[in-house]
């Protein structure tokens, strides 16, 4: 199945069923085959959808631990955020997905999360729904920059949904 296919799905499918039919939900990450810095420098660009949230970056912690650098982005029609971080966030139970990833050159992560306080709801719009127009708005500056990804929380075939540019 292809990224567009999946985007077409998730546009069709009631926002009750997002989670359970396709996946989609809190904390969905996305891996990239992308240098941060790279895709820091396009989602800073892309100003009409995506916000750099340097108060909610101060103060985010991972494990008490420093796992490399990290933005917090604030999805700006609003309810959720974006966190970009140098590092492949772990699979729980999926360790040799993760392992195979890495080796494939995957070495950034996108994860999209039901936003802070700080940021509005988008009016009449369930979390879930937000989340799934923050997945296409990510999907297409994807595309348009071709950086390779990812999506292994989509549940969508049998297949591990990826995106190869062309």
């Amino acid at each position: 199945m292809s990224l567009a296919e999946f985007l077409e799905a998730m546009k069709e499918c009631p926002d009750a069923e997002l989670r359970d039919r396709l996946g989609v939900g809190d904390n969905w990450p996305i891996l990239l085959g992308a240098d941060f810095s790279r895709v820091v420098e396009h989602s800073n660009a892309d100003r009409g959808r995506w916000r750099f949230n340097p108060k909610l970056t101060a103060g985010f912690k991972v494990a008490f631990v420093d796992l490399g650098e990290y933005r917090i982005v604030d999805y700006l029609p609003g309810s959720v955020s974006l966190y970009v971080c140098s590092w492949v966030t772990p699979l729980p139970g999926r360790e040799a997905l993760e392992q195979q990833l890495a080796t494939e050159g995957y070495r950034t992560t996108m994860a999209i999360d039901f936003g802070d306080d700080d940021l509005p709801p988008i009016p009449n719009t369930p979390v879930s729904r937000a989340v799934a127009m923050a997945i296409t708005d990510v999907a297409d500056l994807l595309q348009q920059h071709r950086i390779r990804a990812c999506f292994p929380d989509a549940k969508f075939g049998s297949e591990l949904l990826r995106y190869e540019p062309k």
